[in-house]
Order: structure tokens, then C-alpha cells, then sequence
């Protein structure tokens, strides 16, 4: 395979399932055709009552789509507030759009959208987001909900499942499930720091087998998802007030909480690249195993449907296996996707890692 050399824009739009029925067709009506999605949910804040105070916890989930596809970047800003003012995401809790550099290791050019969008939107998109990603077994997220709800953000939590650590220990594999979740959330990129270190602190994060987390930059974006379904009292809801804010200041920076970041002891991050590989089932398989060969481990599959809207052709089943390689395994890492003998439909989708933390035993002297 070639180097990672041609960058495009990959736009994520999350979107409440209830809203979703039309969604597909409007894409369609814009030229975009080549549609990834999987099914999510996202988590809020419920309103308090006997029962959850007693067992104190006051999360709930609704069911969202996790929809992505990518374009140049000169169709990038208008096919955005396009999309935003057609899902009218400058209303609280209908749902989130964000865009990304990527770059691809082969000409995937059936891939790109040619977008048919003329007018432009006056909705504001932000600017200055970070991304952040954290792998955990399945139901064990509760923590890092909390952790994002209480700095304002709603996570969206997506189903995988892992590979790493489980297939390196043998027999004791049956104490860390297989099934994984990724969750993900948006936020300024000066609170990306504070968020980091409390989902490591809180999510526990610093022992075996519990997740690994890493945050990746963000082109632009609408972050409008509501943290509480609370019933509304007052004339304006919170989030509400929150978006009007946004609009006034033009960005979401102001959000950044006052808690203090938790130092952590003994923690190492590094930077990377985070790989999404785009293939069928089999040949995950493969790249899994070759991965785990040089002791690169920490992968997720993650499900999801290749659409093409343009006509009622039966696309393969696909799986999206997702890689974070520190800078010094990159190359390495690369060669070994060359070498390995995968279906020449697989390709590459490579994005930056700012940064990136997975527990790592201490050495013995």
C-alpha cells in the first residue's frame, strides 16, 4: 500500500433517531450518495427521583444515528450548514454535526461525495473542537458519562468489540469481555485536557484491562445535544441559554469547567495516528492477528453499513477496525498493512492523535 498522502473531510453527523426517517433521502437530494452508518445512543442526566437517588445514578440513554461520509474540502462549510439548518441543529437536543482532516492511503475517489449544495446556510459553525475517544467493556462506562455530563457535553456511545490485552493473557481472557463500547464526546480544545484527566481518574482508566482513551483535533462543528432531560420550569431551558451563548461568543470556549485537572501519577501519554480501517470481515481477522504478531495491540471493530444511496445495490458487509499507533510505530505499523495479504478494497483512513493514554504495566528491576 502507498503512503498516507490524500487528505479529505470527513464529515460525522449525530442524529436522533426519531429524526432520522427523511435524513437519507435529503442527503441524496445533495449529491451524497456514500453513507456510513451505525447505531448509537446517547447519554443525559435524568430527572432525579426516589429511585435513582437511591441507587444513585441518574443516567439514561436515547437511541441516536451515527452517520459519516466524506468530501473535499472546498464542499466542507456549505454541505455543514446545509445539513444543520435542514436537521435544524441550532435547537438543543436534536443532534451534533463535526468534520475532520483525514487522509487515505489509496485513490478512493468512488468514496468521495460530489456534493450538488449552491447556497450556504447562516447557521455559525465553531471552530477550535477536540474529539475525544475512550474504549471500555461493555456497561462499564458509567463514570466517564458522569464526566462528560458534567462538564456540559453529552457522550455518544457506539458497540465494538476488542482485541489487545484479552488475547494476550491466556486463560485469564475470560475476566475482560470481549464486547466493548467506544464512547465518544466533542468539546473546546481548551477543555480537552481537563476532560482527559478526569475520565482517566474517574473512569479508572490507570489499571489493566479497563479502556484506553485519546483525542484527535477537530476541523468545525454544532455541538448541540441537551445534557438533562429535565422538564422545563422556567421561561428558556438551560441548554437553551447555553446555545444562545454560543452564538454570542462564537465558539464554545467559554463552557470550560472550573474543576481541577487531577494530576495523574505514573501516567505517560504519547501522540499518534489514529487508523480506521475500512474492510470486510476477514480481512480484520487478519490485520488483527498480525497486529498482535509485533505486540501492537488495542484495537476495536467496530459494525457498520456501507449505504449507497444512489441506487438499491446490495453493498458487503463491513466493519470499521480502529487502531491509535504512536509516532514510533507508525512506520512499522504501515509496512505491516503492506506485507499483510488483504483485499485490495481495503483502505486507510488515517487522522492525528494529540494525545493518548492505555495502562502499561511497570517493568520489574
Amino acid at each position: 500500500m502507498d503512503n498516507i498522502q490524500k487528505t479529505f473531510c470527513k464529515i460525522t453527523v449525530f442524529l436522533r433517531t426519531s429524526l432520522a426517517k427523511d435524513f437519507f433521502d435529503q442527503l441524496a437530494k445533495m449529491g451524497i450518495y456514500r453513507v456510513y452508518y451505525s447505531f448509537s445512543r446517547c447519554a443525559y442526566q435524568s430527572q432525579a427521583n426516589f429511585l435513582t437517588r437511591l441507587i444513585g445514578s441518574h443516567i439514561e440513554v436515547d437511541s441516536f444515528e451515527t452517520i459519516f461520509f466524506y468530501v473535499t474540502e472546498d464542499d466542507e462549510e456549505k454541505v455543514m450548514k446545509s445539513i444543520a439548518e435542514l436537521c435544524q441543529f441550532d435547537i438543543t437536543g436534536r443532534g451534533s454535526i463535526i468534520s475532520r482532516e483525514v487522509s487515505f492511503n489509496k485513490s478512493i475517489d468512488h468514496l468521495i461525495n460530489q456534493v450538488q449544495v449552491e447556497q450556504k446556510s447562516s447557521i455559525a459553525l465553531f471552530e477550535n473542537l477536540t474529539q475525544t475517544f475512550c474504549t471500555t467493556a461493555r456497561g462499564q462506562n458509567n463514570e466517564l458519562c458522569e464526566v462528560a455530563l458534567n462538564h456540559g457535553i453529552v457522550p455518544t456511545i457506539l458497540s465494538a468489540s476488542g482485541t489487545g490485552l484479552r488475547d494476550q493473557i491466556g486463560l485469564l481472557r475470560i475476566t475482560i469481555p470481549k464486547e466493548k463500547e467506544i464512547l465518544t464526546v466533542v468539546s473546546g480544545a481548551e477543555e480537552a485536557p481537563s476532560i482527559f484527566e478526569h475520565m482517566i481518574y474517574d473512569g479508572r482508566l490507570n489499571r489493566p484491562g479497563r479502556g484506553f482513551i485519546w483525542q484527535t483535533p477537530l476541523h468545525k462543528g454544532i455541538v448541540h445535544l441537551k445534557p438533562s432531560q429535565d422538564p422545563i420550569s422556567h421561561a428558556a431551558a438551560l441548554e437553551q441559554m447555553i446555545a444562545a451563548i454560543d452564538s454570542l461568543k462564537g465558539n464554545i470556549h467559554w463552557r470550560r469547567s472550573q474543576q481541577k485537572i487531577k494530576k495523574q501519577k505514573n501516567t505517560r501519554y504519547f501522540s499518534g495516528y489514529e487508523y480506521i480501517v475500512h474492510a470486510e470481515e476477514q480481512d480484520c481477522s487478519l490485520i488483527t492477528k498480525a497486529l498482535n504478531s509485533i505486540g501492537i495491540s488495542g484495537a476495536t471493530i467496530q459494525p457498520s453499513k456501507l449505504l449507497n444511496l444512489e441506487s438499491d445495490d446490495i453493498v458487503p458487509a463491513h466493519q470499521l477496525l480502529r487502531i491509535v499507533i504512536s509516532e514510533d510505530q507508525n512506520q512499522d505499523f504501515l509496512k505491516l498493512i503492506q506485507n499483510t495479504p488483504i483485499d485490495e478494497s481495503c483502505y486507510l483512513c488515517c487522522a492525528k492523535v494529540t494525545r493518548a493514554f492505555n495502562f502499561i504495566p511497570a517493568r520489574k528491576n
